[in-house]
């Protein structure tokens, strides 16, 4: 295949084209000239845009035309004598996955070209082994190990299958192995702890099992305790009944009797038929009581009226004594006056004088006292007459109250007294038998009801025994619920014979893959020591002409790993030892031997190369240079450089 022409609304290409020739292409731009982006662009019109890639990385954002104008872009090749023109367009959401194949001149599409990936045909590979042999670009010059690098080799240098794959077989038998052994979500490891698992399970519901049925015996032994004290409690109540109903029986005998004073109290309390009561007591005493004032008024009537009697005298006394004493003082004035007329007879005339007014004045006094007397005698006569009426008529009352509650009012309060007592402890007696009446209809249970011998059971002890057996019952519960959560026994036992048998298969099934593996290991080898000393001779062959002769040779592993030797030594060195320029000489030596191993058939791929030289001095450029010219004789080569040296370094080689 050769590339002949290329269009490209690409990144920072705005429809740009390049032409292209057979044999070595030297493409020299400048640094953000553009090469990088042709480059990928190659790529993607061969193989598509890049699936699964998120973020800045992503070619869709990568790659977008910063012109803002769709992304698209076109290539002319030839292939086996024929011209083909491959078209690519987004549309949509598509990054340029509109990918259309036809002859150049015409409209004639070729449906096989004309998928997602056309390079599968074009290249005689996919892109993975592409892009690590003909697809060369710095700094990602170093070869890393490849699935389908590794089955395209195996198929030159074996039977010419290209489905086998060592690495791919082997990765996925440890896949296997690391699904069946890996300790984080093996089969196997899962398998085991399942059981260990189920095993733990099927011993605690042993233990729960035992420990149930420890409890449940002990909540049995508990129980018949209870019930024991329960029957002693029972018979203690049996036979307190039975001294209950003896005291009933007692209570309703003083009933009676209480009942017959009653009878007897009230049968004194009748006169002429009619029971005395409280009231006619309580009228009697009222009777009696008015009496006593009526009598108490008529004493002090008769009192005020004795002291009445003998008040009219004094007055008349006391007039005559004035008289008396005045005829005294006029003698003794008239003597005094006769004999010897002095100041003392004017005094004793002075106290006749007073005298005699004294003596008037007792005069009219006791007149108008008389007359005053004789009133108030009049009205305390009155009085003493309706004191004594007032008397009569109480006592009438009194006697015949006294005649109606027997006459005896003493007597009367002294049955009363005895009748309310009495009633008082019918009452009470009547109220006693009343509230143990109730133990009447069990009479004839507690009759022959005896008292109960040696037992201590109380029910402060069945309330601690109750409370217990609540605890047990509460810790059965709980060990029930466990059993019951754990599963069936059953069911767990049948689960674990699954899960052993399972951890049996795996294990046998771990055994073949690790044998597989071996054997897989031992073929792998076998296979490297046919292709390995292929590539290793070409890669050698490669690196000497690059370097002059002074590494004439390079070793690799299936990892990848290479090393290489001087040409005066006998150790090779490993990658990480050589300088940039020769580390990059010998995976471009790599990279050119596999290329013409797996892509240099009849109809060669091109060799995409961007910026392989940029690390050579200038006697290994042109040394590599004309490697590369020998080879673009069989195969179109494309390099493309940022330096002006490639084509000089050419011109010097011609």
């Amino acid at each position: 295949m050769i590339i002949k022409r290329m269009t490209a609304t690409f990144g920072k290409l705005t429809n740009e084209t390049i032409e292209l020739a057979g044999g070595l292409n030297i493409v020299e731009m400048p640094n953000e000239g553009g090469k990088t982006t042709w480059c990928a662009f190659i790529r993607t019109m061969l193989y598509g845009p890049k699936s699964g890639e998120r973020g800045h990385a992503a070619d869709k954002v990568r790659w977008i035309p910063w012109s803002g104008a769709p992304m698209e872009g076109t290539m002319e090749a030839e292939h086996g004598g024929v011209y083909y023109t491959l078209s690519r367009r987004s549309r949509g959401g598509s990054f340029m996955g509109d990918c259309e194949t036809v002859i150049t001149g015409t409209a004639d599409r070729i449906p096989e070209l004309s998928g997602k990936s056309p390079g599968d045909a074009l290249i005689g590979a996919p892109e993975s082994v592409f892009r690590r042999s003909a697809f060369i670009r710095r700094p990602a010059i170093a070869v890393d190990s490849d699935f389908e690098l590794e089955r395209k080799i195996s198929s030159l240098v074996s039977a010419g299958d290209e489905r086998d794959s060592f690495g791919e077989a082997d990765a996925r038998l440890a896949k296997k192995h690391r699904r069946i052994r890996n300790r984080q979500g093996g089969e196997l490891p899962e398998a085991e702890a399942r059981a260990a698992e189920l095993e733990k399970t099927l011993s605690r519901i042993g233990e729960a099992s035992l420990e149930q049925a420890r409890i449940s015996a002990e909540i049995e032994a508990y129980r018949a305790a209870a019930d024991e004290m329960r029957e002693n409690i029972a018979q203690r109540e049996l036979w307190e009944k039975k001294k209950k109903a003896q005291r009933w029986a007692a209570a309703s005998e003083m009933e009676r009797v209480k009942e017959k004073a009653l009878s007897d109290a009230k049968a004194a309390l009748c006169i002429s038929g009619r029971e005395i009561t409280q009231a006619d007591t309580a009228l009697a005493a009222d009777a009696s009581e008015r009496l006593s004032a009526a009598l108490l008024r008529q004493t002090e009537a008769e009192k005020a009226l004795g002291s009445l009697s003998v008040g009219p005298g004094g007055s008349k006394k006391l007039w005559l004594i004035s008289l008396c004493a005045f005829a005294a003082f006029a003698i003794l004035a008239v003597i005094f006056t006769v004999t010897e007329p002095t100041a003392a007879a004017l005094a004793l005339f002075a106290a006749a004088a007073l005298c005699a007014a004294v003596a008037v004045y007792g005069i009219i006094a006791s007149k108008s006292a008389r007359e005053t007397a004789k009133n108030i005698m009049q009205r305390a006569e009155n009085a003493l007459r309706e004191a004594t009426r007032a008397v009569d008529s109480a006592r009438a009352e009194y006697d015949s109250r006294l005649a109606f509650i027997g006459g005896d009012e003493a007597r009367a309060k002294a049955l009363l007294d005895c009748a309310a007592a009495a009633e008082r402890e019918y009452a009470a007696a009547k109220n006693n038998a009343a509230a143990l009446y109730y133990l009447r209809d069990d009479e004839a249970l507690v009759s022959s009801a005896v008292e109960p011998e040696g037992k201590t059971a109380t029910r402060e002890m069945l309330e601690r025994t109750t409370e217990r057996i609540s605890v047990l019952s509460r810790e059965l519960a709980v060990a029930q619920g466990e059993v019951k959560h754990l599963g069936d026994p059953a069911v767990i036992a049948s689960e674990l014979e699954l899960t052993r048998q399972l951890v049996r298969e795996l294990t046998l099934e771990e055994d073949a893959v690790s044998a597989a593996r071996a054997a897989l290991s031992e073929a792998a080898a076998l296979m490297r020591s046919r292709f390995s000393p292929i590539v290793s001779a070409a890669a050698g062959e490669y690196l000497s002409a690059m370097t002059g002769g002074r590494y004439p040779a390079i070793f690799f592993d299936r990892e990848m790993r290479f090393e290489t030797r001087r040409r005066d030594e006998a150790v090779p060195r490993p990658s990480v030892l050589l300088s940039e320029g020769t580390e990059d000489q010998m995976y471009l030596a790599v990279r050119l031997a596999i290329s013409q191993l797996v892509l240099g058939g009849p109809e060669p791929c091109p060799l995409i190369l961007d910026g392989v030289l940029d690390s050579f001095d200038d006697e290994r450029a042109s040394l590599a240079l004309k490697l590369l010219k020998s080879i673009a004789e069989k195969r179109q080569v494309i390099l493309f450089t940022c330096h002006t040296r490639e084509k000089r370094l050419l011109s010097e080689l011609v």
